[in-house]
Parts: C-alpha cells; structure tokens; sequence
C-alpha cells in the first residue's frame, strides 16, 4: 500500500482526534462541535462511514471479506473482531447471484448491514438523535411483528404483549386460548404489570395520566416488591423473578421465563446461564420494552431506511455544519502518537507536519490495541449470518417478477433448542430499503460459546427456507429460494474504560456489544461525556435547554424593548 494520501490537511492544530465513524464515536464528534465549538478532526481506516455498524450496497457487501480490515503494518490501526467463515457448500451459489446481480447494476439497491441494530422507540437513543434534528436526515420504519419459536409444535407464535393477543392467535383453538389467557392473566401479565411498576419507581418515569396503554396505568406497588429489588438487583434475574412469583406448574414458568427473557429481554445468554443478565437490567430492560409499544406501531422497535450505517452517518453530518474535518480513507495512515508538552503529537501521512491535538483522542478499543498492544482475553464470540432469499424460483433468469413481502420482524428462537444461547432473527425486505424489491435479508445472531457452527447453520436453512410453509401460517405460502448466504463471527472483549488513560488524553469508547439495540452505545455516552465537556445541560446533550432559550430570547426582546422606549424618551 503506497504512503500517499493524495491529499493534505490545511491546518495541523485541532481540539479532538476522533478515530473512527462508528455510533459512539460520532456522538462525541457531533456533540464537540456543536454544543462545545471544539475542532474535531474525525479520521476513518475504512473507505466508508460507520465502521463496524457500515451498511453497504451489494458490491461492496460481497467485497467485505477483502475490505473489512485493510492491511497495515507498524501504524495505528484496527485489531479484527469479525473473522469470515468460508462456506465451500454456498461458494458457487454466491459467486453466481453476484455475478447476476453486480452485472445488472441491482447491486445500488441492496444496503446490507455489518452489524444491524434496532432502536426502541421510547429510549436514550430516541432521546439523542432527536436532539440532534436526526429526523431531518432519516427516516425510520416500525417493525410489525415479534415471533418466538414454540418447540412442541415446531411453530413460530406471536409474542403476547396484550390479552388480546392471545384470543386473535390463528394458532390455538378456543380451548387452549382460554387454558392460555388463565395461566397468563395469573401470571404472565400479572407479572408484567408489577416489572413496568418496578420501571416506573427505580427510574422515576413521568406517567401520562390520560394515557389508556395497558402498561401505563398506575397502580400501588408492593413494598416487599421493592424490598426485593433492592436486595437483588445486582443478582442473577432469575433469581429474583423465583422469589417474586410463584407459577402453578414448571411448564408454564418455563414458557414465562423463556418469552420474558429472550422475546422481551432479548438476553443475549442462556437465562440459565452465569453470564445471564442482573435483577436491575432485566427490569429496565422489560420497562422500555412496555413503554414502547404502541409508540409507532404495536411492537416496540425501529429500524432506519437504508440500514444501521446511516445513523452515525447522519451524525457526521452534523458534525460536519459545525466544522469538524473528515478523512475516511483506506490509505490513511497513523504512524505515531506521542504526548508531548501536554499536547499530543501525531505523525501522519495527512499532513507533512505532526498533527498537535490539545484536548484528547478519542477511539474505539480495537484501535487502543495498536496503540498499546496488550493481551486482550477474549470473553465470547458471537455467530453472524447474512441471508438473501426470494420467492422466485428461477431468480437468476430474466422475467424476474416480484412477489408479495412479508413485513419485517423479529424472530425468536430460545436457548437449548439448537444452541445454548438464543438466536434471533431480523427479517427486513424492500420497505426498509434495505434489498430490491422481490428480496428479503434476514440477519442472524447467537453466542457462539464453542459450539459447532455447522449444525446451526443447517437448522438455520431450513427455517429460512420453509418459514412462510412449515413454521409459520403466512399468506403467501410459498418456500424461499436461497440467493446468497455470508458467515461470520464478532468477538467481544473486556470493556477497558472511557477514561482510563485520560492521563495521556486518550479517551476510550466502549466495545461493540451484542445487544439487538443500541441503547448500551448511549447510555455509555451519556455517562462519559461530562467527562470531556462540560456543555451539558440535565438530559441536553446534542441540543440547548429549550427552556433556557426562551428565557434567552426573552431577555433579549426585553433589551430592545428597554432601548426603544429610552430612545422614544429622547425624542
């Protein structure tokens, strides 16, 4: 790779070096600009925006294995945590739908994600992208279903979120609807309601009192609810739902649990497990589950138009009005970054002269681990597929004719049934603007845990293909015709700590997790960020106090109307 940039930077002193276009990264890029008039040089090793959250049209989703770490040697660079699997059963399949689809120029209409991620309609994300004006860039689609798989009758099931869903099931009779609706009336429901309680006392919730949601109805909390809380919430969940509740059968907690944890939750482990979440997470997490619904459609998430990738880009742009200075290039180097008279010192192939950075650089822990190699242990893996399908069955001829798309949704599969941990199952089509239209993409998640990846996969398959006709009643039942199938797995370390090298101003952002959502990416900013900045105003963030604004304007018509009536007395 040659030393050429082709390009030089026209200054050499900034505020901030933030390496990375990443979710995190660019929230503190946005908010240094705008709120704390800082200059920020933003710099990418990749040729695109949004590093591992990057969405990417089929021509360069099908040249990721060659892309997705350019090669470096002895500079700063990034450490992999994506590793491809070579599938030698799909090589030929795949080669021949992108030769298909790249020679008809389609590829523009796929925006594929590296790493998908949804955003809960009632969370700080929200809270976040809305004080940054995020819905002038964006546009968002609502997910319309939430499934999880019921392994006695080999059925994907909707998710019960109201009593009504259970008496609308296409998938009981009368009888096991009203067999359904006593044990989850006693229990499930019942148990729903004192969680969204619990939500609403440990973070203060303000209640709409005119609301007529289920969930956002007041209603007196137990204290030995909140006694137990407090003993537990830094222990195992499961521990605290057992001494909540007690169930009339094993079989029906079982199906509780396994919906609570993973269809509403969505752990990302085992509930069983040790690595299983704690007392105070599953609460939160059941909370603004509940509070989402109905929000903008009956289940809680959204998903952006074009993919995951265009949230972070939409923050560069904000960024960018407020003067910070983007490199996303490949051939971008970082040699050396050495702190020196309480700046730091940065060689470069950006400029000639050494970059001086005053306040700090900011980067992702994959980054730091060049900068200061060390042994990182490696916590988990996770397993990634990436599946095209159509309902057309000679999908490589012309004449191709689109078919009726189902809607996007979720699907559950809980632990235990082929993996240890759960999978989960996005299904997107042509109205997220995510694949032609004909297409669908469904991206695939699970621990890994060392588990042999081939027997997921196969079972996988076989869902994916046979979902509309075996696993689910669907409208159009019709099986689908596998194009593309891409394999791959995420590593996930140690977080190290946003502020743990600030003696050297090296800021660190928090590890890419495996949350559906990107609420853990947030909440981690929120908290740091007054570590940097201290243009932060309660819960204003990325935007001013709107009340302070008023009170602004205010004083300011009330000078003017001070002149013009000392002006008025003049004459």
């Amino acid at each position: 790779m040659t030393d050429e940039l082709g390009y030089e930077l026209d200054q050499n002193e900034y505020d901030w070096l933030v390496l990375g276009t990443g979710f995190e990264e660019t929230l503190y890029s946005a908010h240094l600009a705008k709120m704390a008039s800082q200059s920020v040089l933003v710099v990418d090793f990749h040729s695109t925006y949004s590093s591992n959250f990057r969405s990417m049209n089929f021509r360069e989703y099908a040249q990721v294995q060659k892309d997705i770490y350019p090669q470096f040697t002895n500079i700063i660079h990034k450490t992999k945590i994506f590793q491809i699997i070579e599938d030698k059963q799909y090589e030929e399949k795949n080669k021949e739908f992108e030769t298909y689809i790249n020679s008809k120029g389609d590829f523009k209409y796929f925006s594929i994600d590296l790493a998908p991620k949804l955003i809960y309609s009632v969370s700080p994300t929200v809270d976040l992208l809305m004080q940054a004006d995020m819905d002038q860039y964006m546009e968002f689609r609502a997910l319309e279903g939430l499934y999880y798989f019921d392994a006695k009758e080999q059925q994907f099931k909707s998710t019960p979120t109201t009593k009504s869903d259970i008496f609308s099931s296409k998938y009981l009779t009368l009888q096991e609807k009203k067999t359904l609706f006593q044990v989850f009336q006693s229990s499930y429901f019942k148990l729903l309601h004192t969680l969204v309680q619990l939500y609403n006392h440990v973070t203060n919730a303000e209640i709409d009192q005119n609301s007529t949601k289920e969930f956002d109805q007041r209603a007196d909390l137990n204290g030995s609810s909140v006694q137990l809380f407090e003993q537990t919430k830094n222990k195992s969940a499961l521990e605290f739902l057992d001494l909540l509740q007690e169930f009339q059968d094993q079989n029906s907690k079982n199906k509780i649990y396994s919906i609570l944890f993973y269809s509403i939750c969505f752990e990302n482990y085992n509930y069983q497990s040790e690595n299983s979440i704690s007392t105070k997470q599953f609460v939160q997490k059941v909370g603004k589950f509940l509070k989402s619904l109905g929000v903008h459609s009956k289940y809680p998430f959204l998903y952006p138009n074009y993919g995951t990738g265009d949230i972070p880009q939409g923050l560069c742009r904000i960024s960018s009005i407020y003067g910070s200075t983007f490199i996303i290039s490949n051939q971008a180097k970082i040699k050396s970054i050495q702190l020196q008279e309480n700046q730091l010192k940065v060689e470069s192939n950006m400029k000639k002269e050494q970059l001086q950075i005053k306040k700090g650089i900011i980067m992702s822990p994959q980054i730091y681990q060049s900068y200061k190699p060390k042994e990182q242990q490696q916590i988990r893996q996770l397993l990634r597929f990436t599946v095209i399908t159509t309902k057309q069955e000679n999908y490589l001829k012309d004449g191709f004719k689109a078919q009726p798309n189902p809607n996007p949704a979720i699907f559950i599969i809980p632990a235990e049934i082929v993996s240890k941990h759960p999978i989960y199952i996005l299904r997107l089509d042509h109205k997220s603007n995510t694949v032609k239209i004909g297409y669908e993409i469904y991206h695939v998640k699970t621990v890994l845990d060392g588990q042999d990846h081939t027997k997921i996969k196969e079972f996988l398959i076989d869902i994916i293909q046979n979902l509309d006709t075996k696993y689910q009643v669907s409208e159009n039942q019709q099986p689908n015709q596998i194009c593309h199938v891409f394999q791959y797995t995420q590593d996930l370390y140690d977080n190290i700590g946003f502020d743990s090298e600030s003696q050297n101003k090296i800021f660190l952002t928090s590890q890419d997790n495996f949350d559906i959502d990107l609420d853990g990416h947030s909440e981690t900013f929120i908290h740091n960020i007054g570590l940097i900045s201290n243009q932060i105003d309660g819960k204003y963030i990325l935007t001013q106090n709107p009340d302070k604004q008023v009170k602004k304007v205010e004083q300011e018509d009330n000078v003017d109307s001070l002149l013009q009536r000392i002006e008025t007395m003049r004459k």
